[in-house]
């Protein structure tokens, strides 16, 4: 599902494995709380966009961070 965003973090991560093996986890558990494809498919550019693992970091911490304010109002 995510395979080209996991092949990205690889390229960028490419010293620093464990790192992408970290954000690539974050992103499947994410994965699952998705329901809409459209949403998906943004989250894919956004994160393809980003020049560095620590864009990408910040970007799923604040993705999840809507998710769970979403969840709870």
């Amino acid at each position: 599902m995510f395979i080209e965003v996991k092949r990205e973090i690889t390229i960028i991560s490419h010293y620093n494995e464990m790192e992408s093996h970290l954000i690539y986890k974050a992103l499947n558990e994410i994965s699952d709380k998705i329901s809409n494809s459209e949403e998906e498919d943004c989250v894919l550019s956004i994160l393809a966009e980003m020049q560095t693992t620590g864009d990408k970091v910040q970007a799923l911490l604040n993705m999840e961070k809507q998710h769970n304010k979403g969840r709870k109002d």
